[in-house]
């Protein structure tokens, strides 16, 4: 074969594999690119000089036209080695940018992801914020719901520790210790011998010994003098004592005489208006005492928990053995419910800006209520102290709204109390009937008998102290 056909063999092939390249779909989209068109129009203008050449003239050629053809040749393979590189550095560019496109699109679409599961997160804790919470444990899941867990699970602990401060403290066999342990004592029985609805300035009486204890200022107990900070862990032994024997109160006195939770409830939040950490003493001991305050139904557990500590675990007393009678049981739950609910209800005392423990507190002990199934001798009972305490102040601050919750409860919720009471236990579901068709039908919620308004912070007796 002659040198000039060897060339023309040699720039066909080139051809044809620039051919195949630009085929690929990497890089047929580029033919169109100005440099790469450029390169094409210079390949194609040698290769015609060559095609022009006979396959004579390429067999047989004289060594002019034969120089010429070689460096057509060279033209013709820098022209297609220049188009290759620029179709690879064109390449390269587009991958990059491709690149950069998808990493823009993959960070677009997560952060849409992520904020549509915010929005929805959103929506879903506005119209349920206990599903935005943890979950309890399995087997309380139809026992309490997650918000009041969580609560519960964080006073508790707060007791614990409490407990274990006071603990300290009455193991601390020092003559101080023991004096002022008893002083504490005896301060709190005084003021709590003030507690009457008799007029407001009994109740100030029983502040003024509290808040002066609890800030650590100097009281005369006798012939001592009181400083609850004069030992260690005296403050908190104090807070203690002070939540206990507001509960006591609570189970003994206002399950026996209802109107006895009002002035109850004021001097409570007198305590809690001013010290915090006594408010979340009283709800964590309230709780243990009476688990409906949270409201939670405790349920028996599978280790084979015998009978006294299942009842103990729902509020019951067990003696030697013997567990309480249902109906001093049902008198003590009612009591502590009247005093929670009368707490929710009530007047905090003039200069207070805050209710520590208001309203909207009543609402969500409702909500949590009936969103659980009922258990039956107990849920009419309890329902029933609630509303009947703290319904009217409810109403007043709802309005149409709570009067559409109690509709709601009247047609739905006491089929409920009656599917799982089988006939029994009609007196507490009847006087429940019996109150929500009352307020339905009027549309208004009466006041309860022994309610205390706001002004009654500023009624006077002159002999001050009751029993003092």
């Amino acid at each position: 074969m002659g040198k000039g056909r060897q060339v023309k063999n040699e720039c066909d092939e080139t051809a044809q594999k620039l051919a195949l390249h630009l085929q690929d779909p990497k890089f047929s989209c580029f033919t169109d690119h100005p440099t790469i068109v450029a390169n094409m129009n210079t390949s194609r203008k040698v290769m015609e000089i060559m095609n022009h050449s006979t396959h004579a003239d390429l067999v047989v050629m004289d060594t002019d036209h034969l120089q010429h053809l070689h460096q057509c040749h060279i033209n013709f393979h820098e022209a297609i080695y220049n188009c290759k590189k620029q179709l690879d550095q064109l390449r390269a560019a587009k991958n990059i940018e491709e690149a950069e496109h998808k990493k823009k699109m993959e960070e677009f679409r997560i952060k849409e992801e992520q904020d549509l599961k915010a929005k929805k997160e959103k929506e879903m804790k506005e119209k349920n914020p206990e599903r935005s919470l943890p979950r309890v444990p399995k087997e309380l899941e139809l026992s309490v719901s997650r918000g009041a867990y969580q609560v519960n699970k964080t006073l508790t602990e707060k007791l614990n520790e409490y407990q274990m401060k006071s603990d300290q403290v009455v193991k601390t066999k020092t003559a101080e210790n023991k004096s002022t342990t008893m002083d504490i004592r005896k301060i709190i029985s005084r003021a709590f011998s003030s507690i009457t609805d008799r007029a407001g300035s009994d109740l100030k009486n029983c502040l003024d010994d509290l808040h002066r204890m609890l800030k650590g200022e100097n009281l005369k107990v006798g012939n001592r003098q009181l400083n609850v900070r004069s030992i260690d862990m005296g403050l908190e032994y104090a807070q203690l004592q002070i939540s206990k024997s507001f509960v006591k109160q609570s189970e003994d006195y206002v399950s026996s005489s209802h109107k006895g939770a009002y002035p109850l409830a004021f001097t409570i939040l007198g305590v809690w208006s001013e010290d915090c950490t006594f408010g979340e003493l009283y709800l964590a001991q309230l709780q243990t005492r009476c688990p409906f305050v949270i409201p939670m139904y405790p349920p028996p557990t599978k280790d084979g928990q015998s009978v006294e500590d299942y009842s103990r675990s729902l509020g019951y007393k067990v003696v030697n053995g013997k567990i309480e009678d249902q109906e001093i049981y049902l008198k003590r739950m009612s009591g502590m419910i009247r005093t929670y609910a009368a707490i929710i209800q009530s007047s905090t005392p003039p200069g207070c800006r805050r209710h520590p423990h208001g309203i909207e507190h009543g609402w969500i002990w409702l909500s949590r209520l009936l969103n659980m199934e009922p258990r039956k001798g107990l849920t009419a009972t309890i329902l029933y102290d609630f509303l009947d305490v703290a319904a009217h102040a409810m109403h007043a601050s709802y309005g149409k709204e709570f009067i559409k919750l109690l509709n709601m409860i009247e047609a739905n919720f006491i089929v409920e109390i009656e599917k799982v009471s089988n006939g029994q236990f009609r007196g507490p579901t009847e006087r429940l009937r019996h109150f929500l068709q009352e307020c339905n039908q009027a549309s208004c919620v009466r006041k309860p008998e022994g309610h205390l308004e706001k002004s009654f912070w500023n009624t006077y007796h002159e002999t001050g102290i009751v029993g003092g």
